[in-house]
């Protein structure tokens, strides 16, 4: 079975991002475990629904038209609504160990699940067989939402940087925050490096925003942004 493949991204300031991209395999057996569950919770409304049509009497050429529409909106809310709800996880990606991210590795917003979920039905047909050939195994939805799949990836945290210099994007502190965060496994050097490019960047476009020099620059980093709370 294969394991996680490691791609480098470049972020704020070119910061290198080394992030475990799940395999084509592994998203596909994801993928067959959701549309297993999906069917099942499909089998039972389309149950329901001929039972109610039964006992109302009630057949008509538009209970196909709306049997297609519900097997849509029930897909289209299996996914997109565990994506959210378990911060972008299904049963699937749970039970492999996977989850949806931003590009840089941070938490997906509800948008961003929202738009890669779109286009899940051109997806099944040109979309998946896209992944393989693609170096980030994106499909079509990921593309348009920006997002990765990536295995072993943790939740979500709650926003660590309380302080941020005014010019910054909110990309940019989804990066700086995932550095932080990943700071605590690279090695000493690589991480001091990083943190002072940094806070180059930083005194270059808002000179005087660090205010304390700490020996080691990721713990300058840290306090410049505001970072209290253990990584």
């Amino acid at each position: 079975m294969s394991g996680p493949r490691h791609e480098t991204l470049l972020g704020l300031d070119n910061v290198a991002l080394d992030l475990p991209v799940a395999a084509f395999p592994m998203r596909v057996l994801a993928g067959v475990v959701d549309y297993l569950l999906f069917l099942l919770v499909l089998a039972g409304s389309i149950t329901a629904g001929v039972g109610i049509a039964t006992w109302l009497n009630f057949f008509s050429p538009w209970l196909f038209a709306a049997g297609l529409m519900a097997y849509f909106v029930i897909e289209y809310g299996y996914f997109v609504g565990l994506e959210i709800a378990m911060n972008g996880q299904t049963p699937g990606k749970r039970l492999f160990g996977l989850r949806v991210t931003t590009r840089e590795g941070g938490q997906a917003s509800p948008g961003a699940i929202l738009i890669r979920n779109a286009v899940r039905s051109l997806d099944m047909a040109i979309g998946i067989p896209l992944m393989i050939f693609h170096p980030l195994t994106q499909r079509i939805g990921d593309r348009l939402g920006g997002t990765l799949v990536l295995q072993n990836a943790p939740a979500g945290a709650d926003i660590i940087v309380r302080r941020v210099p005014p010019e910054w994007s909110a990309s940019d502190i989804t990066v700086a925050e995932e550095f932080l965060r990943r700071s605590t496994t690279m090695q000493a050097g690589e991480a001091q490096r990083l943190a002072r490019r940094l806070l180059e960047r930083i005194e270059r476009s808002s000179p005087g925003f660090v205010a304390t020099q700490h020996r080691d620059p990721v713990d300058t980093l840290r306090v410049a942004l505001g970072v209290t709370e253990p990584l």
